[in-house]
């Protein structure tokens, strides 16, 4: 070997002297194969390393389009924005908006139009399929009042027991939304029904309980004859009436005044039968003339508690005086006065007491064509009511004479010269017998 090295000293050996594969790897120097000694065509692909050529080592603009695999440019290959509008095709170049022809929908994507892609407002009745909205996309508080057309709420979309009292308004509730029948005894309250709330004769006798009509429950002057039964006045009710009651009942028959009956008779007046129109009364024709009646019963007002009547007519309506009624034969009276100089030709009811006198006109005034009925009713210490043809006229509530013995009385007197003449068809007074 050594001998070897000497004779190639100088870099004197020639291929021919090299043997064949005599040169290997470990014999070449690190970086000694340098381009020059690279023959051309030389390196090819088997002979470079994978991914040993980087971007750097291929120069600018050398990959051509025959370089490039069918399908090896794919999407993550393009750099943003590095497609331009000079790279794209001169006929999608020149697309402008609105797109020619427009997206259909099978070119948008499944569930790619977001809320955010729609803009306030687009979506409307016509968008939504029909039932779309079901329960569940209605907000709690969604459906408010104005959102609820006219008529829309049907009584099957009310449920059970919805409706409470406090839902109904006032007065909503007619006649007509109430079924017949329906209203039973535990819906009236209890003084609910009034009389205003009966129809007129709609309460017959089989919807009056036997014991509910009293004599409480009975209007004044109601009970007439033709309501009484045949026997209802037999001898034992009348004994029993004559127990119980004071009765002064004059009908003055024939005009004749009765025995129990006095009359005290200024100069010049009269007392006589009147035939059909009872007991005649005329004056004597002088100023303050005049003709006073009494009778012999004697009672306390309250203790009696009478009721009273009288059927009277003046034949002159003008300067004259009446009074009819009871009275203690001195300022302590209660009855009808007729006076020419109060109220001229009206009926006023009067009380007169120690504590003063009351006097109410009636509004009614004496007519010499008729007859008036009239009547008064203690009822008790405080109040004494009146009546002219059976209708209440006037109810005083003090100056009442309770504790002052009364008796009948009917007295006519003259307020100026000329007589003056008033007839009684009947006097009658019904008090509690002591």
């Amino acid at each position: 070997m050594a001998y070897r090295r000497r004779y190639l000293s100088g870099q004197s050996a020639t291929t021919v002297v090299i043997a064949e594969g005599a040169i290997t790897s470990d014999k070449i120097v690190d970086k000694a194969v340098t381009q020059p000694k690279i023959d051309d065509d030389a390196v090819t692909t088997e002979k470079i390393q994978n991914e040993s050529i980087l971007s750097e080592d291929i120069k600018a603009g050398e990959v051509k389009t025959s370089d490039l695999d069918n399908g090896a440019v794919t999407t993550e290959k393009i750099a943003d924005s590095a497609v331009t509008s000079d790279k794209l095709e001169e006929s999608i170049r020149e697309i402008t908006r609105p797109l020619t022809p427009g997206i259909d929908t099978d070119e948008i994507q499944d569930a790619k139009v977001t809320l955010a892609k729609l803009a306030p407002d687009s979506v409307d009745v016509s968008k939504i399929k029909p039932g779309a909205v079901t329960a569940s996309e209605l907000n709690p508080d969604a459906v408010e009042t104005v959102k609820i057309k006219n008529d829309a709420v049907t009584t099957d979309k009310i449920a059970g027991g919805a409706v409470t009292e406090t839902k109904i308004g006032v007065n909503a509730v007619t006649g007509s939304k109430i079924l017949n029948r329906s209203v039973g005894n535990l819906e009236i309250a209890v003084e609910g029904c009034h009389r205003e709330n009966i129809k007129d004769l709609a309460i017959n006798a089989s919807k009056i309980n036997p014991e509910a009509v009293t004599a409480a429950k009975l209007a004044e002057n109601s009970v007439t004859e033709v309501k009484l039964a045949t026997a209802a006045l037999d001898k034992r009710h009348l004994s029993s009436k004559r127990a119980r009651f004071n009765d002064v009942d004059e009908r003055f028959p024939g005009g004749v005044l009765p025995d129990a009956w006095t009359a005290a008779i200024a100069a010049g007046g009269v007392v006589y039968p009147g035939g059909f129109f009872g007991l005649a009364i005329d004056t004597g024709a002088l100023n303050n003339d005049d003709v006073i009646i009494t009778s012999d019963y004697i009672g306390y007002i309250l203790e009696g508690a009478p009721v009273f009547d009288t059927l009277v007519r003046h034949l002159q309506l003008t300067q004259r005086d009446t009074f009819i009624g009871v009275e203690d034969g001195g300022a302590n009276r209660v009855g009808f006065e007729c006076s020419a100089g109060v109220g001229g030709a009206n009926w006023f009811a009067r009380c007169d007491y120690a504590d003063g006198a009351a006097l109410v006109d009636t509004g009614i005034a004496s007519d010499a064509a008729t007859q008036d009925l009239l009547g008064f009713e203690v009822v008790d210490a405080t109040t004494v009511k009146f009546y002219v043809d059976g209708i209440l006229k006037a109810t005083i509530v003090s100056t009442i004479p309770a504790t002052t013995s009364v008796f009948p009385v009917i007295g006519l007197a003259t307020t100026a010269a000329g007589g003056k003449q008033l007839r009684v068809r009947y006097f009658s007074l019904l008090g509690d017998r002591p």
